[in-house]
């Protein structure tokens, strides 16, 4: 069973009995385009992609080899599929579903095989997300991760969550990102990704750093959220990371020593000290400063 973006791309269109240039009319590129997206010497960027799927009635996770189950299977030739059946949830109305199998497989095997996604590189300015300019490798994921693209990660401003420099993070593409979910980002002044926290507060949003040595960055019109962290790939961790992390949090513990030792003094625990400064946070609020 073909499980590559340009091997399913061949099969559905000899199955439709259509021609590389006929198929290369419809999406609006020519039959060499078509050529070197069946050899896998190039991917089809999002819009093609979901040109190709609506023109052949399938998915774009079948198409990327995510899944083994076209939405609305086309015809295909006899040798291409066996069927083990299954059924959806209840809120799918428990329609039958199909995974193809490869002969001699377990349906286990079948179900851990990896699915490639892009590494993303320097992104450039004024061309799709996915388009192949911006790729600079690949890496397997499972399956059953929905994942879009990958970005290695440089620099220590997540490390305090666990996410170090040289892993790389997978991604999906998404629009409304989540509250407090960690997100890759660029603004369009330099089109560098960077992986933070999205914070939302009211009307506000951040991009906020793992590593308090680090500021956060307010979202603006400038930035554009271009994927949500849905796993990670990561490297062995090493002692220099460790002693780094411990450094940074005996700076930040020291600066609490004094104000905890005052209030250790007036008798107040945690949470006193926690009404007290809401309180005059509350004031604050009420009060018009006005500078001499």
């Amino acid at each position: 069973m073909a499980h590559s973006i340009g091997a399913r791309i061949r099969d559905l269109r000899q199955a439709r009995e259509k021609t590389q240039d006929e198929l290369g009319k419809v999406l609006g590129v020519g039959n060499s385009t078509i050529s070197l997206y069946e050899s896998d010497s190039r991917r089809p960027d999002v819009d093609t992609l979901l040109r190709l799927a609506k023109f052949f009635r399938v998915s774009t996770d079948y198409l990327l080899g995510r899944t083994d189950c076209p939405t609305e299977p086309p015809p295909l030739p006899t040798n291409v599929k066996e069927s083990c059946v299954g059924y959806l949830d209840e809120s799918t109305a428990a329609r039958p579903i199909e995974r193809s199998i490869q002969p001699g497989a377990s349906l286990g095997d079948t179900l851990r095989r990896g699915v490639a996604v892009p590494i993303l590189g320097r992104i450039k300015a004024g061309i799709p997300l996915m388009s192949e300019a911006n790729f600079e490798g690949e890496i397997e994921v499972p399956k059953d991760i929905k994942a879009d693209f990958a970005l290695r990660v440089s620099g220590d401003s997540m490390s305090w969550a666990g996410i170090a420099d040289g892993d790389i993070a997978i991604l999906k593409q998404v629009t409304s990102p989540t509250h407090g979910a960690v997100v890759a980002a660029v603004e369009e002044d330099t089109w560098e990704a960077t992986l933070k926290f999205y914070v939302k507060a009211n009307s506000h949003a951040v991009l906020k750093a793992a590593n308090p040595e680090y500021k956060d960055i307010p979202i603006t019109d400038r930035h554009r959220i271009i994927g949500q962290l849905v796993s990670l790939s990561k490297n062995p961790p090493v002692l220099n990371d460790y002693l780094a992390h411990l450094m940074y949090k005996g700076v930040a513990d020291k600066k609490w020593e004094l104000a905890v030792e005052i209030a250790q003094q007036h008798g107040l625990d945690g949470e006193k000290v926690a009404n007290i400064i809401s309180a005059f946070g509350q004031i604050g609020k009420h009060v018009n400063y006005r500078t001499p």
